[in-house]
């Protein structure tokens, strides 16, 4: 037998398995959004706008030197009032003025005289307060002279007040005889609202050098 003849029931061939690829997936790409940024435009603001200030046609200055309230522009001057006036130029003029019923005497002349007479009257409440807690036989004659140095103060005082109140209604337009209310009932209320009344123009007439001669202007206006 020959070795080499071919078999005639050759084995059968097994089919070779299908190669298959394993799938690829490629991850997803996703775009991000694009979101424009918003505008806002600044806002438009106006200037506001101011109108000017509307001056009535017979405004009058505030009171001092010149028209329309011819004040004194030297402290040392009585002839006309000082607008303004500090304490001591107040208490200089109170006291130059003595016995001056003619002219006129600023708000701020006239109370800070008062303010003088009253430091003066607390002044000697507080002396009579001690001079009575003295021993009887040193506080007896002490109190006398100081209860007699009081009365004399008083009574020197009296006519300058006087007169400066006379002042004081003139420059308020108002006639200086209005202190007689004094003597009436009430009468020192109204003083006292009378005095607190603001400077007019029309004062100058009771100036010694302008009676006559002053046409009153139009128009209040307010002094110190």
């Amino acid at each position: 037998m020959n070795d080499t003849a071919p078999d005639p029931h050759p084995a059968e061939e097994q089919p070779a398995a299908p190669q298959v690829a394993a799938p690829q997936y490629a991850a997803p790409q996703y775009a991000a959004p694009q979101v424009a940024a918003p505008q806002y435009a600044a806002p438009q603001v106006a200037a506001p706008q101011y109108a000017a200030p509307q001056v009535a046609a017979n405004w009058a200055p505030a009171p001092g030197p010149g028209e329309p309230f011819d004040g004194a522009t030297d402290p040392h001057d009585l002839s006309r009032p000082l607008y303004g006036a500090t304490l001591g130029q107040a208490i200089a003029r109170f006291f130059r003025g003595y016995v001056r019923f003619d002219g006129r005497a600023s708000l701020s002349e006239y109370w800070f005289a008062r303010l003088f007479l009253a430091m003066l009257m607390l002044g000697w409440v507080l002396g009579t307060a001690i001079v009575l807690s003295l021993p009887e036989s040193a506080g007896r004659p002490a109190a006398g002279a100081w209860i007699a140095l009081g009365i004399l103060a008083t009574l020197g005082l009296a006519l300058p007040s006087i007169a400066s109140m006379w002042r004081r209604l003139h420059d308020a337009n108002f006639p200086g005889p209005l202190w007689f209310l004094t003597f009436a009932p009430a009468g020192d209320l109204v003083l006292l609202v009378l005095m607190l009344m603001r400077s007019r123009p029309e004062g100058r007439r009771f100036d010694a050098a302008s009676q006559g001669s002053f046409a009153s202007p139009t128009g209040p206006a307010s002094g110190r």
